[in-house]
C-alpha cells in the first residue's frame, strides 16, 4: 500500500496513533487521579467489642461496645498535599506535550531524510538519461571517426555507477519507511510517497524573544516539579503538627433484676476527642530536608537546561542560516555548470574533442545538485530542532 500524505498529515496521524504518546497521556491521567486522593480525609474507624465477662456497673452489666472515630490532620495539610499532587500532574502534562513535540520532530526528520533520498534518485535518473544520450553522441562520433571508442566506454562506466547508486538509494528508503510506519503505528508494508517540496525558502526562522526559551516543555516540567517540592516542604511542616480525632463510644448495658433502680439498664454514650503527639521529630526534619534537596536539585536542573538549550538554540540558528546560504550558492553553481555543459557539448558535437570535460562537468553538475538538497535537508532538520527547543 502506497500512502501519499503531507508532512503535516503524517504528524497528525502519528499524534493520534503513536503508543508512546498514548502512554505519556495515560501517565498524566494517572497523576490527575492522585489529586482527588490527596484531598480525602483518612478513613473513619469503626470497632466492636463484646464483653465475655460482663463489666458490672450500678445500672447493670455492660455487654458490648461500638466505637466510631474520625481523625483530622492539622489545618492546611490536605491543601498542601493537594498542591503538591497538582504540580506533579502539571509536570506530567508538560512531559506529555514534550512527548508530542519529540514525536513530531521524529516524523519531520524521517520525512526530510526520505525527501532527500527521493530527490537524489530523481537527479541521478535525470543524469542517467543525459549520460545515455551522451553515449549515443559518442558512439555516433566514433562511427564517423571523430572520436575514439574510449569515450563510449568511459560513459558506460559512469552509467553503471549511476545505476548502482540508484539501487543503493532505493534500498536505503526501506528502513526509513519502516521507521516512519513504526512511529505511525501502522503496517510496516506501507510505502510513503513524498509529496512536499522544499527549497531554501523553507528555511526561514521565526523571530523569537529572549523569553521564548522558557516555553520549552522540559523547562516547564522542571518548574512544576520545583513548585511540587515547595508544596512538599510545606506538607512536611504540617505533618509534623498534631492530628485531632473525634469519636463516639456506645455501650449496651443489660438491666439489673433490682426493682426501683434509677436508670436501670441505661446504655452509655461517650463522646471522645483524641490528638496525635508527633514527638519523634527526626522523621519530620528528614521529610523537610528531603523536600528542600529535591527543590535544589530541580533548580540546578532548570539552570542546566536553560544553559544547554540556549547554546543549542544558537547552534541550530547558525546551522539553518548557513544551510540557506550554501543552498543559494549551490543553486548558482548549478546554473553556471549547466551553461558550461551546454558550451562543451556544442564544441564536442562540432570537433569530437573535449569529451573528458563533458563527463567531468556532468559529474560536477550532479554533485552540485546533490549538495543543494543535502544542505536543505540539514537546514530543515536544524530548523525543526530549533522550533522544538522553543516549543513551536
Amino acid at each position: 500500500m502506497v500512502t501519499a500524505q503531507s508532512i503535516n498529515e503524517l504528524t497528525t496521524e502519528a499524534l493520534e496513533n503513536n503508543p508512546g504518546v498514548k502512554a505519556s497521556y495515560a501517565r498524566f491521567e494517572a497523576e490527575m487521579q492522585t489529586i482527588a486522593q490527596a484531598n480525602a480525609l483518612p478513613d473513619p474507624t469503626f470497632s466492636f467489642g463484646y464483653f465475655i465477662s460482663p463489666v458490672e456497673t450500678r445500672v447493670g452489666p455492660q455487654r458490648m461496645k461500638f466505637s466510631l472515630a474520625q481523625m483530622f490532620p492539622w489545618f492546611g495539610t490536605l491543601q498542601a498535599k493537594s498542591d503538591m499532587r497538582t504540580h506533579l500532574a502539571e509536570a506530567a502534562y508538560q512531559e506529555f506535550l514534550d512527548q508530542q513535540q519529540l514525536l513530531e520532530l521524529t516524523v519531520r526528520k524521517t520525512y526530510y531524510d526520505l525527501w532527500e533520498i527521493h530527490e537524489r534518485v530523481d537527479f541521478i535518473e535525470e543524469n542517467l538519461i543525459l549520460l545515455i544520450s551522451r553515449r549515443e553522441l559518442a558512439l555516433s562520433g566514433f562511427s564517423v571517426g571523430k572520436n575514439s571508442m574510449a569515450d563510449v566506454i568511459r560513459t558506460d562506466i559512469m552509467i553503471e555507477e549511476s545505476v548502482t547508486k540508484i539501487r543503493l538509494l532505493q534500498d536505503k528508503i526501506i528502513p526509513l519507511e519502516f521507521q516512519m510506519n513504526a512511529v505511525l503505528n501502522r503496517s510496516q508494508q506501507d510505502s510513503i510517497r513524498i509529496i512536499d517540496r522544499f527549497d531554501s525558502s523553507s528555511l526561514d526562522l521565526p523571530q523569537v524573544a529572549d523569553t521564548s526559551l522558557f516555553q520549552n516543555r522540559n523547562i516547564q516540567a522542571v518548574r512544576s516539579r520545583i513548585k511540587a517540592a515547595e508544596a512538599a516542604e510545606e506538607l512536611a511542616t504540617r505533618q509534623g503538627r498534631p492530628s485531632f480525632g473525634l469519636g463516639l463510644d456506645y455501650v449496651l448495658v443489660d438491666e439489673r433484676t433490682v426493682q426501683g433502680l434509677d436508670d436501670n439498664g441505661q446504655d452509655v454514650i461517650m463522646p471522645m476527642v483524641s490528638m496525635s503527639l508527633p514527638i519523634f521529630r527526626k522523621k519530620y526534619k528528614a521529610l523537610t530536608q528531603e523536600a528542600l534537596l529535591r527543590k535544589e536539585a530541580m533548580e540546578f536542573s532548570e539552570q542546566n537546561m536553560v544553559n544547554e538549550f540556549r547554546s543549542k538554540l544558537e547552534l541550530k540558528k547558525y546551522a539553518v542560516e548557513s544551510s540557506a546560504e550554501n543552498a543559494e550558492l549551490y543553486r548558482e553553481q548549478v546554473t553556471k555548470a549547466e551553461q558550461v555543459r551546454d558550451l562543451l557539448i556544442s564544441d564536442y558535437s562540432n570537433s569530437g574533442a573535449g569529451y573528458d570535460e563533458v563527463l567531468a562537468i556532468e559529474k560536477q553538475l550532479l554533485d552540485y545538485q546533490i549538495k543543494t538538497i543535502k544542505v536543505i535537508r540539514e537546514g530543515l532538520i536544524a530548523r525543526a530542532e530549533f522550533l522544538y527547543i522553543i516549543a513551536q
